[in-house]
């Protein structure tokens, strides 16, 4: 088809077939919006009768293009085409500079950014760039405090409308990504990305600074910071001095970093030795109690190290001539998540006295090993309450067994 109508603005080469065509392109440059939406209170215009037409369906809840999969239903043909793709499995947008390939244009131009390095979507407020539109609008709500997107059954409001819908899930006990390993169901693909990795003991994310891997990025972000960094070395004590002023402040007798000897029967590459934060002996029980900075994830040893120091102290103690119970405290003094979502917690001075009291009520069940977990990460299912951390195949199922108490 021959393409005769030329654009006239200066500049500007484009050539269409039909006059209608050079009309719409018109617009680009003259920024005229002749279809006007006829709904009250709205004043939205659209340069295109069809992007009107698309727009009314926003005021009427009209979703005329049906997946045939499944129960879903959108107001555009495109949407549908693109929603078709994730039962298909078809991404016919490649990156030539990789083996990566995507769903919608869009995404592969914002994957090859990676490569480049371009952000061209700059900040007004700060210095910071993005490769992506939709990363700078988000950005921008940081310096306005904009959260446009308000949950109908709790005060919740967040800056995207995804994360909103993670939220929603809470109210509704929708659990979307199913395990195909286990019987375990999340509220977002991340969440089951990283369950996933339970099963597979992928680990890929590597310290550059030794040779420690993880399998999530945040812990990995953690190592560096409390290993190789002194700022980080530092927090660590100050969080353990915290904790000494509230134990001696409430008179409860203890012992600062105890030494446990595990030279006549260590094994593997676990230390010849173990110091405890805190050794209490309170009411015929031994309490041990470790500030778990961070809920210990980034720690130099994986969970199966941590279970094998556990059972060490058990031993070293049993050794000595120890016959008293023992109770084991993980107190995490950070952030922690429930169902994946961080929350705001306690303030420390709270958390910190909730701790003594524990202690201080606590009651041994008789002989042997009891565990308890104070704000770690954890999961629910309906009335159930499951740590993150006894869920990874690394922990051992006769220790898991001594986890008695999950304090939040």
């Amino acid at each position: 088809m021959v393409k005769r109508h030329k654009c006239t603005f200066e500049g500007c080469n484009k050539v269409f077939p039909y006059p209608s065509k050079l009309t719409t392109h018109m617009r680009t440059h003259t920024g005229e919006k002749p279809h006007k939406c006829t709904h009250e209170d709205c004043d939205k215009a659209f340069a295109q009768k069809g992007q009107l037409t698309i727009h009314m369906r926003t005021h009427t809840g009209e979703k005329p293009f049906e997946c045939t999969e499944c129960d879903k239903a959108f107001a555009e043909s495109g949407k549908l085409t693109i929603h078709m793709r994730r039962h298909t499995g078809e991404k016919p947008y490649e990156c030539t500079e990789c083996d990566k390939a995507f769903v919608v244009p869009g995404d592969l131009n914002s994957h090859i950014r990676t490569h480049t390095g371009e952000k061209p979507f700059e900040c007004t407020e700060c210095d910071k760039t993005f490769a992506r539109k939709d990363t700078l609008t988000l950005h921008m709500r940081t310096h306005t405090g904009e959260k446009p997107f308000e949950c109908t059954e709790c005060d919740y409001a967040s800056t995207c409308s995804g994360k909103l819908t993670i939220h929603m899930r809470r109210h509704t006990g929708e659990k979307p990504f199913e395990c195909t390993e286990c019987d375990k169901a999340f509220v977002e693909t991340a969440a089951l990305n990283k369950h996933t990795r339970t099963h597979t003991g992928e680990k890929s994310f590597e310290c550059t600074e030794c040779d420690k891997t993880f399998s999530q990025k945040g812990n990995l972000k953690s190592h560096i910071f409390i290993h190789h960094t002194r700022e980080g070395q530092a927090r660590k004590k100050r969080e353990e001095q915290r904790i000494f002023r509230a134990l001696t402040k409430a008179n409860i007798p203890l012992k600062r970093e105890h030494k446990i000897d595990f030279s006549c029967f260590k094994e593997g590459s676990i230390k010849n030795y173990a110091l405890l934060d805190f050794l209490i002996i309170l009411a015929g029980v031994i309490i041990i109690l470790e500030v778990d900075e961070n809920q210990h994830r980034f720690y130099k040893d994986g969970i199966s190290c941590d279970m094998k120091r556990m059972g060490h102290i058990m031993t070293g103690l049993a050794i000595d001539g120890n016959t008293l119970p023992v109770l084991f405290i993980r107190y995490n003094p950070h952030s922690f998540k429930i169902d994946y979502e961080k929350q705001k917690g306690l303030p420390k001075k709270e958390r910190e006295q909730i701790l003594i009291q524990f202690i201080k009520d606590y009651k041994s069940p008789g002989e042997g090993l009891d565990i308890a977990y104070m704000y770690y990460d954890y999961e629910t299912d309906g009335d159930d309450v499951n740590l993150v951390v006894t869920n990874s195949n690394e922990y051992h199922p006769q220790m898991k067994e001594c986890v008695r108490h999950i304090i939040r």
